[in-house]
């Protein structure tokens, strides 16, 4: 029994891939570009070159290697990227969604997880979030993302698929290649330089690690049961942007930010993400702190590029 993966190429896809081939699991990978050298990385994953709107591709995948579980990793992945370009957004993460999901409505493979995330919450500046709490986002990923969660119920309840969606926080670490400030704050660090950022004073951000977001995507696959829609998955800790870099300095001497102005271009204000419906349905706690993944990270890099 094979595990399909989407987004294969991508941070979360990559780092999954590794993870269920470490552990004797086949892999099939799938992205729409796979990135030169992935075939060595991922040396006994089979990779595919295809988008998720290919059904017919797909649907060809997941019998040929017996798929019955699929992590869908791939989309346009945050609001930084293409929104000037909606359209890009909603054929990726909306079509590329309903396509995957009609793929697994035609095969084996029933089970589904779903990686949404914390932006589709919008603006909720309160203590804590629950999955409970309404969904505001108003720019086009979140809106994307919220799409994504309501295909993936109206399968669940109608199309027998058995699946669920997982809300993630802000992920660092190796192989994120989109905008991402803490990456470019321990790099110019290296060089002796502060990065500044035209934003941020007083704003709070939740983080979390790529390798704690792929144990909690192992454990929702493996999960006897999911009897929630949606879960939220955090590191668990929010602090404002001024106590992050002085981490990010603590990790990577040198390294750090100057924030020049307060609040964000394009984030929200969202209280910390409760974890408590992942902890109890499937065993999900990070693991990795904000302090020792930042020391983690700033290693990594010393080595690469992303």
């Amino acid at each position: 029994m094979a595990v399909l993966v989407t987004g294969a190429g991508g941070m979360i896809g990559r780092a999954l891939c590794r993870r269920l081939a470490d552990a004797g699991e086949t892999v099939v990978g799938l992205d729409k570009v796979l990135p030169s050298g992935l075939a060595e990385t991922l040396s006994g994953c089979v990779l595919a070159e295809t988008t998720t709107n290919d059904i017919d591709r797909v649907v060809g995948l997941l019998g040929e290697h017996g798929v019955t579980r699929i992590a869908h990793c791939g989309a346009i992945s945050g609001p930084m990227v293409a929104n000037d370009h909606p359209e890009q957004v909603f054929e990726a993460n909306i079509q590329g969604t309903q396509s995957l999901l009609e793929a697994a409505r035609h095969s084996a493979a029933k089970r589904v997880i779903f990686l949404s995330s914390i932006m589709a919450y919008g603006a909720h500046a309160t203590d804590v979030v629950d999955e409970a709490a309404p969904l505001r986002a108003t720019d086009p990923y979140g809106a994307s993302k919220i799409c994504g969660e309501a295909l993936m119920r109206a399968y669940v309840r109608t199309q027998g698929i058995d699946g669920t969606t997982l809300r993630v926080a802000m992920v660092y670490g190796p192989g994120r290649t989109t905008a991402c400030p803490v990456r470019n704050a321990i790099k110019l660090g290296a060089e002796g330089w502060p990065l500044v950022l035209p934003y941020g004073r007083g704003w709070q951000r939740q983080y979390i690690h790529v390798d704690d977001v792929v144990e909690a995507i192992v454990q929702a696959l493996s999960a006897d049961r999911l009897p929630r829609a949606v879960y939220n998955i955090s590191g668990g800790t929010q602090l404002p942007m001024e106590e992050i870099g002085a981490l990010i300095a603590a990790a990577a001497p040198g390294a750090g930010w100057a924030l020049e102005s307060e609040g964000h271009p394009f984030d929200y204000q969202i209280g910390l993400l409760t974890t408590d419906a992942a902890r109890e349905d499937f065993g999900f706690s990070a693991r990795i702190g904000l302090a020792d993944g930042l020391r983690r990270y700033a290693e990594y890099l010393r080595h690469h590029d992303y």
